[in-house]
């Protein structure tokens, strides 16, 4: 498994589910994997993530903590609760491709693919943002 491998399936994919699935099988639980970066505030992209759950999904999220950041990968990633799920944040900077898994309190996951035009250091305004989202699904349908 490598950090690579999930870019790669971050630009290649058309199945949002693999590029979750991919992360949290080989890094989502990986001590090694999460000492490698370190956490860093980054408003514009939580924004960025909070502002694309609510619109595509009606759920308010709250960050509770900044996001975690590895550098030498351009790899921002973290988890947020919000009032209906949980929601995990998958971005990579180099490429401005992100995927935001929501898995809902009642049952059903979403997946939202994002990125960032204007970029994360840039004036933001989380409307410019380009979204691209698969509809909610049963925890075992398939995917649009």
């Amino acid at each position: 498994p490598s950090i690579s491998e999930l870019r790669r399936r971050m630009q290649e994919s058309k199945d949002l589910m693999e590029v979750f699935t991919y992360f949290d099988d080989h890094f989502g639980h990986s001590a090694d994997f999460n000492r490698l970066g370190s956490p860093v505030p980054n408003e514009p992209l939580v924004s960025v993530a909070c502002s694309i759950v609510k619109v595509a999904l009606s759920i308010s999220v709250t960050p509770t903590k900044p996001l975690t950041f590895i550098p030498e990968h351009h790899l921002w990633h973290g988890v947020m609760v919000g009032e209906g799920g949980i929601v995990v944040v998958i971005y990579f900077a180099d490429i401005d491709r992100g995927v935001c898994n929501v898995m809902r309190f009642a049952g059903g996951i979403s997946f939202l693919r994002f990125s960032m035009p204007e970029g994360l250091n840039q004036g933001f305004d989380p409307d410019s943002a380009v979204l691209e989202w698969m509809a909610p699904r049963p925890p075992d349908g398939e995917s649009n």
